[in-house]
Order: C-alpha cells, then structure tokens, then sequence
C-alpha cells in the first residue's frame, strides 16, 4: 500500500475518532470510558494500517518437502 493512501486512511480514521470521541464527550456517566476504549482502538488501527505489506506474502504452499 502507498504511503500517501495510508496516510489518508489514518487522517480519516482520526477525523471518525473526533466525531465519536464528541458524542461519547456528550454524554456525561460514559465518555470517560468510552473515549479510552477509542484512543486504544484508533492507536492499534494506525498502527495496524501503517504496518501492512501485501506485498510480503509468503505462500505456504510454495515450501518443498525433504522425501529423503
């Protein structure tokens, strides 16, 4: 994956972290709790889509087997 895309799909997944930070900010008992669970889920979605590769696939099926 490009570089650039990962970077609008980080900006895009932060833009839906500040709108659903901002309702759970609304409501009074709940946003402090919910708005950990959210910086955690954001944090580990960054990071998960500026790790990803496709292009280092190994295939299982390309190993040889040893038959001697």
């Amino acid at each position: 994956m490009r570089t650039s895309l990962k970077i609008i799909l980080i900006g895009t997944g932060f833009f839906l972290f500040l709108l659903l930070f901002g309702i759970a900010k609304s409501f009074d008992g709940i946003g402090g709790l919910i708005g950990i669970l959210l910086m955690i889920g954001f944090y580990a979605g960054a990071k998960a889509i500026w790790k990803y590769n496709p292009e280092k696939k190994e295939d299982s099926s390309s190993h040889e087997l040893d038959k001697s």
